[in-house]
């Protein structure tokens, strides 16, 4: 089919490939099949082992692949009734599929476009992505380290230790800067478009001082 073979080819000559799409989660490419636009997602080998621990993580992704699939940003997509979107994910490093979901025109037209994922789903794939950030390690740059991530509510929540105490200065001094730049990163990601939201709580060594920051599609749209 034409339409998935010009979109293939414009995304993987576009140079942006491979890309981080949520935290132990790679786009690595994207081709076409006959009738199939497919994305071939890679998955971290200990994001891979919580899929297969937890089934209602894997039953999370596929209603939100069908949410982005089927938001009003992708309608150019299901034009011609015969295009069928397929989301293929394997583990890093294997050719072995390990879950696939196809997401055709009639799917969107029985599904909740507006983008609603009712918060059991919203809660299971944030736990998914918590899990896949916590294995990512605990450095937090050169202002000290990650000592928490958990799923508070609808927010992924970073607790961040300083390494000193006189950096919560430095934190409150380029706080503006820092949600500009996350804003700028995580507006187009998933759990922004889901109603999710990101908070870090910086506190100093000592644990007198604080400082919360968060983004959130409200916060982003505030900067515009």
């Amino acid at each position: 089919m034409e339409i998935a073979r010009n979109i293939a080819q414009s995304v993987q000559s576009s140079g942006k490939l491979p890309l981080r799409i949520e935290p132990g989660m790679m786009l690595v490419s994207v081709e076409s099949a006959g009738v199939y636009l497919i994305y071939n997602i890679e998955i971290s080998k200990d994001g891979a082992a919580e899929y297969a621990k937890n089934p209602q993580i894997a039953q999370a992704m596929k209603k939100i692949f069908t949410v982005h699939a089927c938001s009003s940003r992708n309608e150019v997509l299901f034009a011609n009734d015969g295009l069928v979107v397929r989301a293929n994910y394997r583990v890093e490093g294997s050719p072995a599929v390990l879950v696939s979901f196809d997401i055709s025109k009639k799917d969107c037209s029985t599904h909740n476009s507006t983008g609603h994922v009712d918060a059991a789903t919203l809660h299971d794939y944030l736990a998914r992505s918590v899990t896949a950030e916590q294995k990512r390690g605990s450095d937090f740059g050169a202002i000290g380290t990650i000592a928490n991530v958990q799923v508070v509510g609808n927010n992924v929540v970073y607790t961040v230790a300083l390494k000193d105490d006189t950096l919560l200065d430095v934190v409150n001094a380029r706080s503006g800067r820092f949600i500009a730049v996350e804003c700028g990163q995580l507006k187009d990601s998933t759990p922004l478009k889901l109603g999710a939201g990101f908070v870090w709580h910086f506190y100093n060594r000592s644990k007198t001082q604080d400082r919360t920051m968060t983004v959130n599609s409200a916060v982003c749209n505030a900067l515009h």
